[in-house]
This record gives C-alpha cells, sequence and structure tokens, in this order.
C-alpha cells in the first residue's frame, strides 16, 4: 500500500497542479470579488495539499504499520452501495422537487437509515444540517437554490 500510496498522490498532487495553473487562466479575481477560477484554484492548493500530506506519510510509513494501513475488508459494501444510490436519487429530484424537502429527505434517511441513530437525533441534526447549508449558500453566498414545488 505505500508505493500505490506515493502513485496515486503523485497523480492527485499533478492534477491539482494542472487545475491550479489552468485556473489564473480564467481569472482569479479577490476575495471580495472572485472570479470564475478562483474557486479552482482553491481546489487545486487544498489537493496538492492533501496530496503532499498522503505522500509524506506514506514515505514516513515503514513496514510495521504497513500491516496495520486501512485493507478493503472493512468496508461495508452493502451501506455503501445504498449511499451511493440515494446520492444519486437526491441529485435526480433536485432541480424537481427542491433543496429544501430533497435535503431533508436525505439527510434524515442519512441519519436513520444508513447509520441508525434516535429519532430524536436524527430529526435533529437533519434539521440543523439543512439549516447550516441553508444559511452558507443562500445567505451568506448568495446562492439560488433549486425552490421546486414549495412557493418559498
Amino acid at each position: 500500500m505505500e508505493r500505490g500510496d506515493k502513485i496515486t498522490s503523485l497523480f492527485w498532487f499533478c492534477l491539482g497542479l494542472f487545475i491550479t495553473l489552468k485556473s489564473t487562466r480564467i481569472g482569479l479575481g479577490s476575495v471580495s470579488d472572485p472570479g470564475p477560477g478562483f474557486i479552482f484554484f482553491l481546489s487545486g492548493i487544498l489537493l496538492c495539499l492533501l496530496s503532499a500530506v498522503v505522500f509524506i506519510a506514506a514515505y514516513r510509513r515503514n513496514a510495521e504499520d504497513e500491516e496495520k494501513s486501512i485493507s478493503w475488508k472493512g468496508i461495508r459494501w452493502g451501506k455503501l452501495t445504498v449511499f451511493i444510490i440515494s446520492l444519486l436519487i437526491y441529485t435526480y429530484f433536485y432541480e424537481k422537487i427542491g433543496f429544501i424537502i430533497c435535503s431533508l429527505s436525505l439527510m434524515l434517511y442519512l441519519f436513520k437509515g444508513i447509520e441508525p441513530q434516535k429519532w430524536s437525533t436524527a430529526i435533529m441534526s437533519t434539521i440543523l444540517t439543512s439549516i447550516a447549508t441553508y444559511a452558507i449558500f443562500v445567505l451568506w453566498l448568495k446562492c439560488q437554490l433549486p425552490r421546486g414545488i414549495l412557493p418559498f
């Protein structure tokens, strides 16, 4: 896994560097007035930083740590498949039904269906997550989210 981590982290570092360089061509703007390449620039830098962390960790890891590294054995494939399908369903209905209903439904399903929580915890987490997401995207970033079937 050590060699694989080094190779994949180099790939992701090169991709991040490519994204960062290409984003400067389409215009970065400033923090107060971001241009079309601003988010790509930040994403590229973040990708480079994260891949560098993985590369350094793989470089420092010795043979004993190799046995303790993450393997494919503990993955719950059924839950992973259901999770991916639920995200695909969410993206399909997102425009039609709207952000609020889709997000509330998805979060409640994830909190209750994928990793079962108590109903009170699942409902409270669902509401808080949806409100936080709405506040970030609509109130702070001034993005328009699909209304869907709701009038507001």
